[in-house]
């Protein structure tokens, strides 16, 4: 199979769980003998190495401004048409406003193209007169691909209705893990009896990560467990508001805020954490879909136990034994289900997290992903599954 896969993403500099999919993905397709041709963004051309076996075209994107978009429309239709290149069974375009080219490209040529979309515009901008003119576009690219990608059953019902499509065009892909890889020596890692650790929270500080939330459950945690501390790994919006209160509640003591974490780094922050939690705000049950947390399949493949939010989105972990839920934006509930966890034997615990391992290697890991995406992709152009 010869696939064209397009995304905005500068892989190079690009630290987020979009990175992580796009090159798992493509990396496994290529494993499979899969003819790849990745087509990716890059702020600098001059810093361009080579990463992947496959054939990687950059196209120089300096920045996000809308000049600069304009000018990307125009190197990918310079490159597709001058760039000699075999034509493909397939395009995988990763939804973007920059990813215009390739879908008109694709339509011309009559070739089945695959859109993954994973965030509505109409939660992102409010914008009067260009609101309108992308959620038409963006709904006749749904009409006309020959498959819509998916991470949350939430996002396909909702792009689904507003497009009008049926059930078959679309396929719901979670994120996944790296486990074993995310284990590490020592697998769930040494709990200490008798010392109550750290409880770790990783990602975007901003409303609708929770973080607020947890900062409020320490009240009723310390109430329980007075030597128990917080630590804060992320960078956003709300940070500096966060810092403030922790100071107003009288936790600042008790809660350490670090800068953004990647690789090995953010690894042995998992491992050194006896709790992870991730209380998403309540807005992704009736305001939003929510896409899949990267975040949440790491913490369990480490043998943590995690607490996160009672969501729709996250139902896909309803199995695990290793993920305690909680009321969304409560922070009392929040802090008595971290009590709760807190209070279990150390074996307990352990056991509970070498389960939530066990369950992101049978259910969760990329080469699940891998699959399901190729078989996908070969139903939809060629009526066969491998």
């Amino acid at each position: 199979m010869k696939l064209f896969y397009f995304t905005v993403y500068d892989l190079a500099t690009c630290q987020t769980g979009a990175k992580t999919h796009i090159e798992k993905i493509i990396e496994g397709l290529d494993r499979l003998g899969w003819e790849i041709t990745l087509f990716s963004c890059t702020e600098s051309l001059s810093n361009i190495k080579p990463r992947f076996d496959f054939k990687h075209i950059c196209i120089h994107r300096r920045d996000i401004s809308l000049v600069q978009h304009i000018r990307t429309q125009m190197r990918i239709t310079r490159s597709l048409i001058w760039g000699r290149h075999e034509r493909p069974e397939a395009v995988y375009i990763r939804a973007s406003f920059a990813n215009l080219v390739p879908v008109l490209w694709a339509v011309w040529h009559r070739i089945p193209f695959f859109y993954e979309i994973n965030g509505a515009a109409e939660f992102s901008t409010s914008h009067r007169h260009l609101l309108p003119v992308v959620l038409s576009w963006e709904n006749w690219v749904l009409r006309r691909a020959a498959g819509v990608i998916t991470t949350t059953q939430e996002m396909a019902d909702h792009f689904r209705a507003r497009a009008g499509l049926s059930d078959e065009k679309f396929e719901v892909i979670p994120m996944a893990s790296g486990c074993p890889d995310l284990a590490g020596p020592g697998g769930a890692g040494e709990i200490r009896e008798g010392k109550r650790g750290r409880i770790g929270y990783v990602g975007s500080l901003s409303e609708h990560c929770g973080a607020e939330t947890l900062l409020r459950s320490m009240a009723t945690v310390g109430a329980a467990y007075p030597d128990v501390t917080l630590r804060i790994v992320g960078s956003g919006p709300e940070k500096q508001e966060y810092i403030s209160l922790a100071a107003e509640l009288g936790i600042f003591d008790k809660v350490q805020f670090f800068e953004s974490l990647w690789g090995d780094d953010v690894l042995r922050f998992y491992n050194d954490c006896e709790i992870l939690a991730a209380p998403y705000y309540g807005g992704f049950r009736y305001q939003r879909p929510m896409g899949s947390p990267t975040k949440i399949f790491e913490y369990l493949a480490c043998g943590r136990m995690v607490v996160t939010s009672d969501l729709p989105a996250l139902k896909t972990f309803r199995g695990c034994p290793g993920i305690w839920f909680c009321r969304p934006d409560d922070p009392e509930d929040l802090g008595r289900v971290i009590v709760e966890i807190l209070s279990l034997p150390v074996k307990r615990r352990k056991e509970l997290g070498r389960r939530a391992q066990e369950y992101i290697k049978a259910n969760h890991t990329w080469r699940h992903r891998i699959d399901q995406t190729s078989n996908f992709i070969l139903q939809r152009c060629k009526g066969k599954v491998l």
